[in-house]
């Protein structure tokens, strides 16, 4: 019975880290969007370009985990 719970919470986890994925993912291609159409330069550009790098290393930390947890399965 342990095991069977244990699995579950390790799915469900799973499951909650994709749905973070996809709403994340949604993020950075608005931010993609934004910045493209506000034809951003200097100071703007740079900062977009941050904000979509952090966007793409929580999107990282979160498949890292993913993968962790996939690994104890």
């Amino acid at each position: 019975m342990g095991d069977a719970q244990r699995l579950g919470r390790i799915n469900t986890r799973i499951l909650e880290i994709n749905a973070m994925i996809a709403v994340i993912t949604e993020q950075k291609y608005n931010v993609q969007f934004e910045m493209n159409e506000s034809n951003a330069q200097g100071d703007d550009f740079i900062d977009y370009i941050q904000e979509i790098a952090e966007l793409d290393q929580t999107i990282w930390d979160l498949k890292v985990e993913k993968q962790r947890l996939i690994d104890l399965i």
